[in-house]
C-alpha cells in the first residue's frame, strides 16, 4: 500500500486549543497498549515479555486534549533500551510531563514473568508464570506488584480428620515500594515460603507425593499466610511500604477465602 504524504500543509493543533468546558481531567492518555520489552532476570540475566501498558497525564482546564502519538513515541524510546526498570519507568513519567506540558503523569505495565524451579523428587526443571505490574507516577514512588500462585493445606481439616485434609490453590499478591532494587524472584519466594508449599506446572508422581506431604506438615489459613508475608516485609530494610492480598480458591466451598494487610509509609 502506497501512502502519499501531505507536504507543506500547515495543520492546526486542535489538542492545544481551549476546551468548551474548562475542567481538569486527572487521567487522559492511552490504555491496553501491547508492547514487548526486556527486564532483568535473577538467574538468566534477562527475560523478554509482552506488557499491557497504560500511560496517562493530567490535562489542565485550559487544554482541550493530549497528543496521543507522543505516548507511543516515549514508549518506543523507553523500551528500546535493555532491562526495563522501575527507575526507567519513573523517568518516563517525567518525560511525559514535558512532552504533554502536564502537571502529573502515570505509567503502568502488566506482564507475565517466569521463574524456574526444580521438582522435589524427580528433579525435573519447570517454569512458573507470575503476574506482575510496574507502576510509576509523579504523585508517589514506584510500585512493584507480584502475584504468585501457592498451595495451602487447611489446618481445620487436618485437625478434624487427622489423616485427611483438603488443599487448595491460592494467590499471594505483594505490592512494594522500596529504596533499593528488589528482584521479582525474591518477592515471589516470600509468598511461597509463607504458604503450605509451591505450585508447579510439571510434576511426576513422586513429586506430587512430596508436595502434598510437605503441605500436610505446614497447614496454613489465608490469615497465616498474610501474617507471615507481613512479618517478612516489615523486617526487610529495602521495603518502605507494602500491601499484601491473599486469596484461596476453596476446594470444598463455592467461595474464596481472603485476607489483606499493609504497612509502612506510602510515598
Amino acid at each position: 500500500m502506497k501512502i502519499i504524504a501531505s507536504i507543506g500543509i500547515t495543520m492546526k493543533d486542535i489538542q492545544a486549543s481551549k476546551p468548551d468546558l474548562p475542567l481538569v481531567l486527572e487521567k487522559v492518555g492511552v490504555s491496553d497498549v501491547k508492547w514487548p520489552f526486556t527486564l532483568k532476570d535473577k538467574n538468566e540475566g534477562e527475560q523478554s515479555t509482552i506488557g499491557l501498558w497504560n500511560m496517562y497525564v493530567e490535562v489542565p482546564e485550559n487544554q482541550k486534549g493530549t497528543h496521543m502519538s507522543r505516548f507511543i513515541e516515549r514508549l518506543q524510546e523507553t523500551t528500546a533500551k535493555m532491562d526495563l526498570s522501575l527507575d526507567r519507568l519513573q523517568n518516563m513519567t517525567k518525560r511525559l510531563i514535558k512532552d504533554q506540558e502536564a502537571t502529573h503523569a502515570e505509567v503502568s505495565v502488566k506482564f507475565d514473568y517466569f521463574i524456574s524451579y526444580t521438582t522435589p523428587s524427580s528433579f525435573k526443571k519447570g517454569l512458573l508464570p507470575l503476574k506482575c505490574r510496574f507502576t510509576a507516577s509523579t504523585r508517589h514512588k514506584p510500585i512493584l506488584t507480584v502475584r504468585t500462585p501457592v498451595h495451602t493445606c487447611c489446618p481445620c481439616s487436618k485437625e478434624m480428620c487427622k489423616k485427611n485434609t483438603h488443599n487448595q490453590r491460592g494467590h499471594v499478591t505483594i505490592a512494594v515500594q522500596s529504596e533499593e532494587f528488589i528482584w521479582i524472584e525474591d518477592i515471589s519466594q516470600i509468598a511461597i515460603n509463607a504458604s503450605s508449599g509451591p505450585v508447579m506446572s510439571l510434576v511426576k508422581r513422586p513429586d506430587e507425593k512430596a508436595l502434598v506431604d510437605y503441605a500436610y506438615r505446614n497447614p496454613r489459613f489465608v490469615e497465616d499466610v498474610a501474617r507471615s508475608v507481613k512479618s517478612n516485609l516489615s523486617h526487610n530494610n529495602k521495603v518502605t511500604w507494602y500491601k499484601v492480598k491473599v486469596k484461596n480458591f476453596e476446594s470444598i466451598h463455592d467461595h474464596n477465602a481472603y485476607a489483606e494487610t499493609k504497612g509502612g509509609k506510602f510515598e
